[in-house]
């Protein structure tokens, strides 16, 4: 998973929090629409089957899963909105109002790929997603500081492009180590509450702010809140019903993790998709806004302006009338889990596993002007990056998320600029090294 630009922008979020949570009229009715599921979860939910290179995944744990569980394309490909609006309900357990706005926004991000109407022929408001990969258009629907993702431009040194479509479990144990949970069994963290889900937010932005290209960090807020809500509706502590066990609900951190990590349902550790009573866009907002204004135990260095604001103005979706400017997507075959959900191996096991997959994924291909002998330069030496950085000057400011919406124009020269600094300070590297004879 940004803006007119954010994506998951929901306008009730971050106005503040109303009371948690509600049963509306619309919510009951829309219930009663899917007591057809059956009790039976390997039917409503489908078998697993790991993706094959030639599949499409994207940048999104909940729409990967549904594929992987048969209940959209299995291949990821050709998708139908109808479909996939049902396959929520389906599989999550959340009402079809939670995800409005998500589908008007992947409609408009295969509108700017593919550069025509993703529409149907019935004109009826329908659209096919061309496929799950193009939905990692950095700065559209794919933003950053996600849970489980890294930046487009992170390891910046290096040039080139970062994997920022498919899972990353370093990227997601960073989060999990703010709270203190491994994967022992059982685990010595269980849950996690909305303060403690503040402070992993608030440290995934402070490590991707360091960790990114200057100029290239976007700062976006709502749609890691929404998909935090999300997550606490996906893994909340429940009943066979889907049902609330608690008041106020609380993320199950073996779920989360066993969702984003082998992006399948984690029903093998007693979970069931939560009811769409339950589970709908109020829960969703609520929690945001409740994760927000939580007092967080300590602030972490390095944290963008605005970082720890309680309220936002509420963002649009996505513009429709002037295409977006698209960047290249990163390419590599889609992840699969290192083990398949039925059989998971011992966590050392699976950790080396994925290590070596996310090694491989996250080779980059360097410019023309930078050889791989200044790459190794540059990782070993840190002051050869900043000595290039004093060259080149400040990095171009960034649009501010929090202050203002954004427009297409403003976003093509923010994109150019930014380029435009990667450009010299790489130039900057590559001279230093030169003169040090390591070229």
């Amino acid at each position: 998973m940004h803006l007119t630009f954010a994506l998951f922008a929901i306008t009730a979020l971050l106005k503040g929090s109303s009371a948690y949570p509600s049963n509306s009229d619309w919510v009951t009715e829309h219930v009663k629409r899917y007591d057809g599921f059956s009790d039976n979860l390997a039917v409503r939910l489908g078998s697993y089957q790991a993706p094959g290179p030639n599949d499409s995944r994207g940048p999104c744990p909940g729409l990967n899963t549904l594929a992987n569980h048969g209940l959209i394309n299995r291949d990821g490909k050709n998708l139908n909105s109808t479909e996939i609006k049902l396959a929520f309900p389906r599989g999550f357990g959340i009402a079809e109002d939670a995800i409005e706005v998500a589908l008007h926004n992947w409609e408009v991000v295969c509108e700017y790929i593919k550069g025509t109407t993703c529409g149907t022929a019935a004109n009826d408001g329908t659209f096919i997603l061309t496929n799950l990969t193009i939905l990692g258009e950095p700065h559209a629907f794919e933003h950053d500081h996600s849970y489980s993702r890294q930046d487009y431009r992170q390891n910046w040194a290096h040039g080139g492009i970062t994997d920022n479509i498919y899972f990353n479990s370093s990227e997601m144990q960073t989060g999990l180590d703010v709270v203190g949970y491994t994967t022992s069994n059982p685990p010595k963290v269980a849950a996690a509450n909305y303060q403690q889900f503040n402070d992993i937010r608030l440290q995934r932005e402070s490590i991707q702010n360091q960790r990114d290209f200057p100029g290239w960090f976007q700062q976006n807020v709502p749609p890691t809140l929404f998909e935090t809500g999300f997550i606490f509706g996906a893994t909340f502590d429940r009943d066979s019903s889907g049902k609330m066990k608690e008041s106020t609900p609380m993320a199950r951190l073996k779920w989360w993790n066993f969702w984003f990590s082998e992006e399948s349902f984690p029903t093998q550790l007693g979970w069931v998709p939560a009811s769409t009573e339950v589970f709908n866009s109020h829960f969703c907002t609520s929690v945001s806004s409740a994760v927000l204004n939580a007092a967080v135990t300590s602030l972490p260095k390095s944290l963008p302006a605005g970082a720890t604001a309680t309220t936002f103005p509420p963002p649009a979706n996505l513009p429709e009338g002037d295409p977006s400017p698209t960047l290249a997507l990163f390419q590599s075959a889609p992840y699969a889990a290192a083990t398949s959900p039925a059989a998971i191996k011992s966590a050392a096991a699976k950790r080396g596993l994925l290590a070596a997959r996310e090694n491989q994924a996250s080779t980059l291909t360097l410019p023309a002007s930078v050889s791989s002998i200044v790459a190794s330069e540059v990782t070993a030496k840190p002051s050869l990056i900043l000595a290039a950085i004093q060259l080149a000057g400040a990095a171009p400011p960034k649009f501010n998320l929090y202050q203002q919406s954004i427009d297409t124009v403003t976003l093509k020269a923010q994109i150019a600029a930014a380029q435009s600094y990667q450009d010299l300070v790489i130039a900057k590297i590559t001279s230093l090294a030169s003169v040090r004879g390591r070229v």
